[in-house]
């Protein structure tokens, strides 16, 4: 029983880890420059990554251009939501 009393202290870990990694992450992005995408003629929302450690992208592009943002799974979440919306109308 010894054995499952670290677990907790193992999630722990690594969602510190986690939050770490992300903060790094986010520490790198700077704005250099707009990218002029409208009208956007291909708009995705995926993943890359396990469950419990995935990157959420959403992703668009008009012709040649495109652009890769990373965002949280909330925004995910809610764009998806909104696209069912708008598809709906």
């Amino acid at each position: 029983m010894a054995h499952y009393s670290h677990r907790p202290n193992h999630q722990k870990k690594i969602r510190q880890k986690q939050t770490r990694r992300r903060k790094r992450r986010s520490e790198k992005i700077t704005m250099a420059r707009q990218l002029e995408l409208n009208p956007v003629t291909h708009l995705t929302i995926g993943t890359v990554g396990q469950p419990g450690n995935r990157t959420f992208y959403l992703q668009g592009s008009r012709g040649s251009q495109s652009i890769s943002l990373i965002i949280e799974k909330q925004q995910a979440a809610m764009l998806a939501e909104s696209f069912e919306s708008f598809l709906e109308e």
